[in-house]
């Protein structure tokens, strides 16, 4: 059987694999799911940035994962030589780290990333101030680096996880995450897909429509949820732009994307405001790297689905303010068949949710692509599946002269060029901005 190993997500911070109940994926589409776990923090990606602490030890471990899988998998009725890796977040970024690593190389045969890409936190940025804030927290205070790390290393680890909440407001969200230590990534994420530098396995990713819809921003912006009065609308979407792009973004070009972005009805509205800054975000975090990375690996030959999630789970309502779309993690509820699970199904804090029937049929769909894609390497291609669904829409290709995705939905629709005049716009802006001035056109147009 076919072999879908999950990388489970969590600002690589925090999370575990058996939160995640495959059972329905699995029943449903007759294929192996492993799940996999991952060093997470300081213990997974602190860096000094040289050979004291090289960093990515809870990528490598993923890939220690998939050696073994690779060797031991057969036991289990799975196939090795059709191993198809997926996570969601940055889980959905592990993978795309993976595609580009060269460690990885033959350990997978198709990849999927939901909501995350190599573009979602910077891995050029140094390193050492967040390994030295680790450091003195548990009472490492070495002006030298390889003494400073022996004297971490000392320590129980259990002084190292007590420490992350203080460690974490001290250096902000995802102090520690991968970066470039030319072992696991050679080079920075966007000088490597231009380069054509990465594993070329058929490639499906997307995002859902509301990214920073609710659960996201709730977590960073204070006060999330009662709107923005329309003078602080700048400052908020400058300073949380900055977490991924290394160079401050000047104020002329974020008032030009206040007006590329804002509601012409109700332009001073704090709730119209709030919902502009939601969707500026979500096309910046998630949208824009998304295409950046379809459009590279498709210039480079690799096969490539693309999606934006449309559907808003029925459970959505009670826990989250109607205006709210498809918000990060929706799918999550999706893919693993959380709509057919009952009482194995999740809790929001405390109480079971309850799905409709669209969430129902949305969930078989989506688990259908997903596992018709591990198969064949096309997520319309019932080959060796169960059961075939005909009313399933056909998921065209994406390449770079023809930018179809599937727009998914109860009913899902095939369409070309995903928010084509706000990724245009977001091109022309960041042309020359950090980090993507790495990267260049492809067909020889100047497009990132």
């Amino acid at each position: 059987m076919q072999v879908m190993v999950w990388i489970h997500g969590g600002a690589f911070e925090t999370d575990t694999s058996s939160r995640y109940n495959f059972t329905a994926l699995t029943a449903c589409q007759d294929v192996v799911v492993v799940t996999v776990n991952y060093r997470l923090g300081a213990l997974g990606f602190l860096s000094t940035g040289d050979d004291n602490a090289p960093g990515n030890y809870g990528l490598m471990d993923q890939v220690e994962a998939l050696r073994w899988i690779k060797s031991n998998i057969r036991s289990f009725g799975g196939d090795p030589d059709c191993v198809t890796i997926f996570g969601e977040s940055v889980g959905g970024q592990s993978v795309s780290y993976l595609v580009l690593s060269p460690l990885a190389n033959g350990l997978f045969h198709r990849a999927i990333s939901q909501s995350g890409t190599p573009l979602l936190t910077p891995t050029t940025k140094n390193p050492l101030p967040a390994a030295t804030a680790q450091a003195e927290e548990v009472g490492c205070h070495h002006q030298d680096v390889k003494a400073m790390m022996s004297c971490l290393r000392q320590k129980p680890f259990q002084d190292i996880v007590d420490s992350a909440p203080t460690v974490a407001r001290k250096m902000g969200i995802a102090a520690f995450h991968p970066i470039v230590d030319e072992h696991f990534l050679l080079d920075p994420p966007l000088v490597a897909l231009h380069k054509g530098q990465f594993n070329k396995v058929p490639y499906l990713l997307g995002v859902n429509n509301h990214e920073f819809g609710y659960l996201l921003p709730s977590i960073i912006v204070p006060g999330f949820g009662n709107g923005i009065p329309p003078d602080d609308c700048a400052g908020i979407v400058k300073r949380v732009l900055s977490f991924t792009v290394q160079a401050d973004i000047d104020d002329e070009k974020v008032a030009a994307l206040l007006e590329e972005y804002r509601d012409p009805v109700s332009p001073d509205d704090p709730m119209a405001v709030q919902m502009m800054f939601t969707q500026i975000v979500s096309d910046f975090l998630f949208l824009l790297p998304t295409v950046i990375v379809a459009n590279n690996h498709a210039a480079h030959c690799s096969r490539v689905y693309l999606y934006e999630n449309q559907h808003k789970p029925g459970t959505s309502g009670s826990i989250k303010p109607a205006w709210v779309g498809s918000d990060h993690g929706d799918d999550l509820l999706m893919v693993t068949g959380m709509p057919y699970l009952g009482e194995d199904g999740p809790t929001y804090p405390s109480k079971p949710l309850s799905f409709s029937e669209d969430d129902k049929q949305f969930s078989l769909d989506m688990m259908a692509y997903w596992a018709n894609f591990a198969r064949t390497g096309n997520p319309s291609d019932f080959t060796g599946s169960p059961s075939v669904n005909p009313n399933l829409t056909v998921w065209p290709p994406y390449t770079p002269v023809n930018p179809a995705y599937l727009k998914l939905a109860v009913t899902s629709s095939a369409e070309v060029g995903l928010k084509a005049n706000h990724v245009q716009f977001w091109f022309d802006i960041l042309r020359n901005q950090p980090p993507f001035d790495a990267a260049q056109g492809i067909n020889g147009k100047e497009e990132l």
